[in-house]
């Protein structure tokens, strides 16, 4: 249930960031000490992951006030404007009981009960996902005083997997929603002239800033890959149903999965363990095999040895000078992997299975997302926005697009073009056997072959200016094959991140990250943004 609450949507000082989440704990705040007296060396939020961060809090060298403190602490000096940068602006909301949420989890800590390893660990989530107390805004400026009274299925799992909330990230253009954005550009931390990607642009240049190790994204065609690619992050994209999708602003029933950006294989790992499962208010969602220990334990340093990894050739680009150095770059990655073990071969999708994915186009999400917003507006049951001429109890799409402008309330045939689809049901059911198609010959393509995976660019080029569209083709290759894709750093063009994506077989994360998690661990790739440096 919705209900009308205070804006959270800030733009403060770091000052005031104190003034609200610090004073206001009722508990007292002990001073934060961001030096690690066991390594003797400062603890540099940017670059270090919450499995080595949950190593601090056993080892009693750390607090999760103090790292709850610490973030916000960057959050106020490097998301606004300021006379050094103009402002990463990846935060739409802040969660105002996080630290109390950080007291909580130290109280248990002290009484012995530690509920496993992301146990007293900010995380941040993408703001089409529910979390109580806070608004689900998706960017849009007609629901951000809208605040949710129950968190989604995954963050309910996250925190009783001992993960604090400490806030939302920002939804980057609109992401298909159609009432207007007001959360505007974010920017990416390693050039705050460029953009970090597309939706969950927010998500990746939080975690890239230093502004939490985690966050939970939401992935359509690429929203999770792309911000990771381009800000030098891990990013998952789960098989769809892998986990829930309940108390989510859905785009899509075919596309839409939530997963993890990470500065870690191992943390990434560390979400899907915490989140994976059967759910009963998603009917979507399936009930599968997981070990005891879970994907963490899965992972192995030797794990591209004997891999059978296709390259697909064609979806390098060299028609720029940025795609030429990006497919460099790639290329030199693979090579990385060969030299781990791997099993390096010429890939070649079908051409047939190419026509499909040729002809499926916007079609699936045009005739979806009306369907799919609509339905999440009115299992809300969301109150009347006051702007409106003829407000009614439950929301609709076209009332969103009639609070921003975009369309005449009293225009009847505007309001029933608003929540219809784009598409005819006929080019839809078009569209989705063509996409069943492609699914199925790629699937067979990669066991006929014996391929663990198949591997391209995340992105054929790094994050462009503010402001510019990049065309993106490799992103839309898992989400119709409807498998998992994994993008890890793969290097750097210039000063910009670039990344390598993996996609494999469905349903088999356990494979996937611990081929990721062997690359990571054989390579170096994980430079910092200078543009968010460590606090003095």
């Amino acid at each position: 249930m919705f209900g009308h609450g205070p804006s959270f949507h800030y733009r403060a000082t770091a000052a005031a960031l104190s003034l609200v989440f610090l004073a206001g704990c009722a508990t007292s705040v002990p001073e934060l000490n961001r030096t690690n007296a066991l390594a003797n060396k400062t603890i540099n939020l940017s670059d270090t992951d919450a499995t080595t961060l949950q190593q601090f809090l056993t080892a009693g060298e750390l607090t999760s006030v103090q790292l709850v403190a610490a973030y916000l602490d960057r959050i106020g000096t490097y998301e606004f404007a300021s006379s050094d940068q103009p402002g990463i602006n990846a935060i739409t909301n802040l969660n105002p009981r996080a630290v109390a949420d950080a007291v909580s989890m130290d109280e248990e800590r002290a009484r012995g009960h530690i509920r496993g390893p992301l146990h007293g660990i900010p995380v941040l989530v993408k703001d089409v996902v529910d979390v109580s107390g806070l608004p689900t805004t998706g960017a849009l400026e007609s629901l951000r005083e809208l605040v949710v009274d129950d968190d989604a299925t995954q963050v309910q799992l996250l925190r009783q997997a001992g993960a604090i909330i400490l806030g939302k990230t920002n939804v980057l253009e609109v992401d298909g929603r159609g009432a207007g954005s007001f959360g505007g550009d974010t920017r990416n931390p390693y050039d705050q002239s460029r953009h970090p990607g597309f939706s969950s642009g927010g998500a990746g240049a939080a975690v890239a800033a230093g502004f939490a190790p985690i966050s939970l994204a939401e992935d359509t065609f690429g929203s999770v890959r792309i911000p990771a690619a381009l800000t030098n992050l891990v990013g998952l994209r789960p098989t769809v149903g892998l986990t829930s999708l309940n108390g989510v602003q859905r785009l899509s029933w075919t596309y839409d999965t939530l997963g993890p950006i990470t500065t870690s294989v191992r943390d990434a790992a560390l979400v899907l363990d915490a989140t994976v499962g059967y759910d009963p208010t998603d009917p979507r969602s399936v009930d599968v095999d997981k070990t005891d220990d879970g994907y963490t334990s899965q992972l192995d340093t030797k794990a591209l040895e004997g891999k059978r990894i296709g390259v697909l050739d064609a979806w390098f680009s060299t028609d720029t000078p940025d795609r030429a150095a990006t497919s460099a770059v790639i290329r030199a990655a693979v090579d990385q992997m060969e030299a781990l073990g791997a099993s390096i071969v010429h890939a070649e999708i079908p051409t047939t299975a190419m026509d499909d994915f040729s002809s499926i186009g916007r079609n699936i999400i045009g005739f979806e997302l009306p369907d799919a917003q609509n339905t999440y507006l009115s299992e809300h049951q969301l109150p009347a926005v006051a702007a409106l001429s003829a407000p009614t109890d439950t929301l609709t799409r076209a009332d969103l697009q009639a609070f921003s402008g975009a369309l005449d309330p009293a225009d009847p045939a505007a309001v029933a073009q608003a929540d219809a689809p784009t598409v005819s049901e006929s080019d839809y059911r078009t569209a989705l056997a063509a996409r069943e198609r492609f699914a199925t010959a790629v699937a067979a393509y990669m066991k006929d072959n014996n391929f663990d995976a198949l591997v391209y660019p995340s992105m054929q080029q790094p994050a462009s200016p503010l402001g510019t569209s990049d065309p993106f083709l490799t992103e839309r290759l898992a989400s119709e094959a409807g498998l998992p894709a994994l993008s890890l750093p793969a290097g750097l063009v210039g000063q910009m991140p670039v990344g390598i994506e993996l996609m494999g077989r469905a349903f088999d994360e356990a494979t996937l990250l611990s081929m990721g998690y062997a690359f990571e661990q054989g390579t170096d790739h994980r430079n910092l943004p200078t543009t968010t440096p460590q606090l003095k």
